[in-house]
């Protein structure tokens, strides 16, 4: 519903593609529970379908608040584009084991904690990740993530040679993501910097949490520097109101992975296109209730150039045991499948993985992710 306010009384405009195009500035505010406003005058009238190049049924907000502010001069040929900025904060946390997958080796425990804030935008790094051209939604936050890799057998003190190492991480990082509606595009990219080795604490985690301890952990990797440069592209394919496939494209360098891959992601179900955003997973598209639920499997083939957590670190050369590059496996594949319930401000997915050996003599491997959502 949009009004002009007049004096201070508000005036119903019953034909939105009407409003002058003189029109110095437009704001839009999209809030829960609110109308749409604007600081137009009377009998001055616009194409806002034309300034914002979007079905307003997209950018309808249910339970969040999102800024759509674009400042038209009388030169259009600068052809701004707005960008959606979510102003309130989102917590993502994801929690992955190999106990949902019944195995308790290789990579064996895994969380990774990511806070969206609008401040993060400010960030010096902010502005050296890369993004879409067109951003129309802009999204930037802070992660930190442990992964923990074990042998076979983690209850033997001694070296398991031709097996995986005992090694683990720890890191902190800087992500941006950013969505081109127009072209279906999303492109997120992240700058982590950490440790491998004791100092990331990966040996005390896991021995808290088995009933008996871990005791090879004396022969993990040694202390290494992480820097690592992340990037995920995916780009819409098919869809349509129940069903999306879209192209995946993955690639990192640095002192953790050196890896490039590419694949699929298919959902199924009730929801918006995931190049909408993540906003989008609390906007109330269906009147009937503001719930989005799915079904989702995807699958990426990676080729490995180098990897930390079976090679060791890339400073550090005296580790008790690593695997050479010899011993890996150059093709990995990577497919997982789940279920996905998001309701108001609060999601809820579980997602289950299976993994091609990495390196040679290496079993097949799976494990289980669930992932948390909070909006606030």
């Amino acid at each position: 519903m949009i009004f002009v306010p007049k004096h201070k009384a508000h005036k119903r405009i019953p034909d939105i593609s009407r409003i002058h195009k003189k029109s110095p500035s437009l704001r839009l505010s999209v809030q829960l529970g609110y109308p749409f406003y604007t600081n137009t005058t009377k009998n001055q009238y616009t194409n806002v379908s034309k300034i914002i190049d979007q079905d307003f049924s997209k950018i309808t907000a249910a339970n969040t608040d999102l800024d759509i502010e674009e400042h038209y001069l009388s030169d259009h040929k600068k052809n701004k584009r707005p960008v959606i900025k979510q102003t309130r904060y989102q917590l993502n946390v994801i929690f992955d084991n190999d106990i949902f997958a019944n195995r308790d080796y290789y990579y064996t425990n895994g969380l990774r904690i990511e806070f969206i804030a609008a401040f993060a935008n400010t960030s010096p790094l902010n502005y050296m990740l890369i993004s879409t051209k067109n951003k129309d939604i802009q999204l930037s936050g802070f992660s930190v993530v442990q992964n923990i890799y074990t042998p076979t057998n983690p209850d033997t003190s001694v070296i398991l040679y031709g097996d995986h190492p005992f090694s683990a991480y720890l890191t902190i990082g800087q992500f941006r993501e950013t969505y081109d509606l127009t072209r279906k595009l999303r492109i997120k990219s992240e700058f982590d910097i950490g440790v491998i080795g004791p100092a990331s604490f990966g040996g005390k985690v896991q021995s808290s949490i088995h009933e008996i301890e871990p005791v090879g952990w004396h022969n993990q990797v040694k202390n290494d520097l992480v820097i690592n440069y992340s990037l995920v592209i995916e780009k819409g394919l098919l869809n349509s109101s129940i069903f999306e496939l879209n192209a995946l494209g993955r690639a990192s360098v640095g002192t953790l992975y050196n890896k490039a891959g590419g694949g699929f992601n298919m959902r199924f179900g009730h929801f918006l296109p995931v190049y909408h955003g993540p906003s989008s997973i609390f906007e109330n598209k269906n009147p009937a209730g503001r719930y989005q639920f799915w079904l989702f499997s995807k699958a990426v083939i990676d080729v490995i150039a180098y990897d930390a957590t079976l090679q060791g670190g890339m400073f550090t050369h005296d580790n008790p045991y690593v695997l050479s590059a010899n011993n890996l496996n150059r093709f990995v594949l990577q497919a997982s499948a789940g279920i996905a319930i998001y309701y108001n401000s609060i999601g809820l997915e579980y997602e289950q993985f299976y993994l091609s050996p990495r390196f040679k003599g290496a079993n097949r491997f799976g494990w289980g992710r669930i992932k948390l959502t909070l909006a606030f």
